[in-house]
């Protein structure tokens, strides 16, 4: 284990060691959504963005299509453009239209959804006045269904045909400037490489440290995980045993009580007096049978009944309580949280056989150092109601 925890240090010491969102657009979920991919596209064909690429990209996006780019060609991008079809008296939307000089590119785009019927036909019919060029542009490049009558004026292009489009440009745009494109355009370009081009992550996934140490190791990882389950059993079990056989702790004046039924996740022992259900609060233990990653220990704390974790008075408790939480050391917090302090219960060793032991001593301490300044706080505290 020694081995291939050094292994995995030395991958992220080196920043290879990565989780989660690979982009910042698919870190807000928009990876997938066709409008904001397509607004993005609108956005670095306008020549005066601030992408930094001027009108490179419609350059290339042009050149791509064979028709020639006039740099002194005023530019004009529409998104979302509608046209009335007088045929049926219904409004036909195009994604994206290019306009520079006299020459016009229509672009459809999908991402998941599919054509609507006549699409593609209905738009090559309304905007043909412009002779525009027809797009349809799909993560794997696609020709359209739905062209029928137009079937030979559409030109199929992939998401990842538009990511190469971009790099030309900025390559292009990089001759001779002194400026810098925005960070947003490689951003655009990595989510369409990862997400809608014929790339689909598999390169990424290939220089990924942490996807090539499991390929490396997974036998052994798996063995690993497997004894979590294991683990998580004999806590429940454990704790179970310690507080059905003897609920009675060394606690003066204390009620307790005991959520272990099957329909909980989170079982429960508490320590509390009546006085106390005016906000409410108790001296709580509680673990997780279920829970798939984290501290798999049981903690301990001041716990809050729901609705009344963010209530002042409770704050103003956890401050007046703070020496004798440093005592404890029960000073882990996160505001709004149901526990309003708590600590995690980890036996020397990982020794199963003494956690229901600690677990009540650890009980029986926390109610003779913070019982009686509880009460006290309650006595000073003004009578009301609310949570």
């Amino acid at each position: 284990m020694s081995a291939l925890s050094a292994e995995a240090a030395e991958i992220k010491a080196g920043g290879g060691w990565r989780r989660g969102p690979r982009t910042v657009l698919q870190a807000v979920g928009l990876e997938q959504s066709e409008l904001k991919l397509v607004k993005l596209l609108g956005w670095l064909l306008s020549p005066d963005g601030h992408h930094g690429l001027g009108s490179s990209v419609v350059a290339a996006l042009l050149n791509r299509l064979d028709i020639p780019y006039v740099a002194s060609d005023e530019v004009e991008v529409s998104l979302e453009e509608s046209c009335f079809d007088p045929t049926d008296s219904t409004v036909t939307r195009a994604d994206l239209v290019l306009r520079s000089g006299k020459t016009c590119v229509l672009i459809e785009a999908k991402v998941w959804a599919d054509e609507q019927p006549e699409q593609c036909d209905r738009l090559g019919r309304l905007w043909r006045h412009e002779h525009p060029a027809l797009v349809f542009l799909t993560p794997w490049g696609d020709l359209p269904k739905t062209a029928v009558c137009s079937d030979d004026s559409w030109t199929a292009m992939s998401w990842g045909d538009i990511a190469e489009i971009i790099i030309e440009a900025t390559s292009v745009s990089n001759q001779g400037q002194n400026h810098s494109q925005a960070p947003g355009v490689w951003d655009y370009v990595r989510t369409l490489q990862l997400f809608q081009g014929e790339q689909r992550s598999l390169e990424t996934m290939s220089a990924d440290g942490a996807t090539c140490f499991y390929a490396r190791h997974w036998k052994k990882i798996d063995e690993w995980v497997a004894l979590r389950e294991e683990v998580l059993t004999s806590i429940n079990v454990a704790l179970k045993d310690a507080f059905d056989r003897n609920r009675t702790l060394v606690a003066p004046g204390a009620e307790h009580g005991m959520d272990d039924s099957a329909s909980t996740s989170y079982p429960t022992f508490e320590l509390y007096r009546p006085a106390w259900r005016r906000f409410p609060i108790s001296i709580a233990l509680q673990w997780q049978p279920q829970q798939r990653t984290g501290n798999p220990w049981p903690y301990i704390g001041i716990r809050a009944y729901q609705g009344w974790a963010r209530d002042e008075r409770l704050m103003h408790l956890r401050e007046a309580l703070k020496p004798n939480l440093g005592r404890l050391n029960w000073l882990e917090y996160k505001r709004g949280d149901a526990f309003l302090c708590w600590k995690h219960i980890e036996p020397t060793d990982g020794d199963l056989y003494r956690l229901g032991e600690l677990c009540r001593t650890e009980l029986q301490q926390g109610w003779s150092e913070l019982a009686d300044p509880i009460d006290q706080f309650f006595a000073d505290a003004p009578s009301q109601s609310g949570g």
